[in-house]
């Protein structure tokens, strides 16, 4: 069922029963108008908030990411100045000499 559908059901059924009857009855055009609006309205700023911590989330993740390379790179140069032998066997092949 489409969403004008819906409210208008609503709307209808609202009647009979006597539910905002009077209101309903003067301002029928506008209670739908305004019913679709407000749904429209509720559905985009849901999707707008998940987008957004969607983008909050990649962010988060990327800025981790950095850190952590940031942090390993510094525990790696630490680990170098108290033992400059320690990584001696990164380039076998290559005849360098890490110190």
């Amino acid at each position: 069922m489409e969403l004008e559908e819906a409210v208008e059901l609503a709307i209808r059924e609202c009647l009979s029963e006597g539910i905002l009857k009077e209101f309903l009855e003067k301002h029928r055009a506008e209670a739908k108008e305004m019913s679709i609006f407000e749904y429209n309205q509720e559905r985009h700023m849901m999707q707008e908030r998940e987008a957004a911590w969607n983008e909050g989330r990649e962010e988060g993740l990327r800025e981790g990411i950095e850190k952590g390379i940031e942090k390993g790179i510094q525990k790696g140069m630490e680990e170098s100045l108290r033992d400059p032998h320690s990584h001696a066997g990164l380039y076998p092949n290559r005849g360098v000499s890490v110190w």
